[in-house]
């Protein structure tokens, strides 16, 4: 019993342990005894179990066979999938996940990354959201039909794993990420991606203090301004300003009413203050259907 229980964590709960073990009863509950009463495991209130020293689970897990110990987490991925409430709330994605991968099967654990992923931006938990998109850019090349199965090419996989790492913080793991994405991105054939990411990249390189990134955002505008009018176009325009304002405020003002021209000839009527660059770019923003700055007012709006 201590085998299985060591695949579940240091804690576990009675009814999910039951589920993976598929003991009787009786005999789970004599198991359970025998280990409580060898100081192995301690109960809880709520009637859950927990290894007395995680250094004890530990040692029982890393003594599984490679087969036995596949096989353990494979049993307890499909029973949380099949019953969720067997964890705690919330938690059922990103077990899943973690059991598939720990099961070595590649493809469900690809597919349960990106869920747990999505599940966890949800509960503003970024920094897991952040590991677990790594872990599906890790599986990537181990499942040949990844694209089809998570509905969305390796690029996007990158640019979303880009925007979890600086949204959790770790800008130089970004930077790098913005690399890979450039070396992938087709310039020719989608400017406004490559025009996005480069605008990522100048300012993560002024943020860790690298350069001014002046010569990305520049590259990001020219090439922004060889795609077609249109939301998508306005609201790089206006994030690409935004950034430029605080290394040239003049060009960063060209390339504004650059983008809050267009906003307004595709039917964006919120009148914004004047000479803000901020609100500027809101207005390319929400012509995209995307969150804008809030100001109304007189004064400054913020982002």
């Amino acid at each position: 019993m201590l085998r299985i229980a060591a695949a579940g964590g240091t804690r576990f709960a009675h009814q999910l342990l039951a589920e993976v073990a598929g003991l009787p009863e009786a005999e789970l509950e004599d198991a359970l005894r025998a280990a409580v009463a060898g100081q192995l495991v301690v109960a809880d209130p709520d009637g859950d179990y927990e290894f007395r020293h995680a250094l004890v689970r530990e040692a029982v897990h890393d003594d599984l066979l490679p087969g036995e110990h596949a096989r353990l987490h494979a049993r307890y991925a499909a029973a949380i999938e099949a019953q969720p409430h067997l964890v705690a709330a919330g938690r059922a994605p990103a077990e899943i996940a973690h059991h598939w991968y720990a099961a070595h099967d590649h493809p469900r654990a690809l597919t349960a990354a990106r869920v747990a992923a999505e599940a966890a931006a949800e509960r503003y938990a970024y920094a897991e959201q952040s590991r677990l998109l790594e872990r599906v850019l890790e599986l990537w090349e181990q499942v040949p039909d990844a694209a089809d199965r998570l509905g969305m090419d390796h690029l996007r996989v990158l640019e979303d794993t880009l925007i979890a790492a600086v949204t959790a913080g770790d800008l130089s793991r970004a930077l790098t990420l913005t690399r890979a994405a450039l070396a992938e991105v087709d310039s020719d054939a989608e400017p406004l991606r490559a025009a996005r990411l480069l605008d990522h990249r100048g300012r993560l390189f002024a943020l860790l203090g690298k350069s001014d990134g002046a010569a990305e955002l520049r590259e990001a505008y020219r090439l922004a301004a060889r795609a077609p009018d249109g939301p998508e176009r306005f609201a790089v325009l206006a994030d690409i300003a935004s950034h430029l304002m605080k290394v040239d405020p003049r060009e960063a003002a060209t390339v504004a009413a650059e983008a809050a021209a267009g906003a307004s000839e595709v039917g964006d009527l919120v009148l914004l203050p004047p000479g803000s660059p901020c609100c500027t770019a809101s207005t390319a923003r929400r012509s995209a259907g995307w969150p804008s700055c809030a100001g109304r007012g007189a004064g400054p709006c913020r982002r």
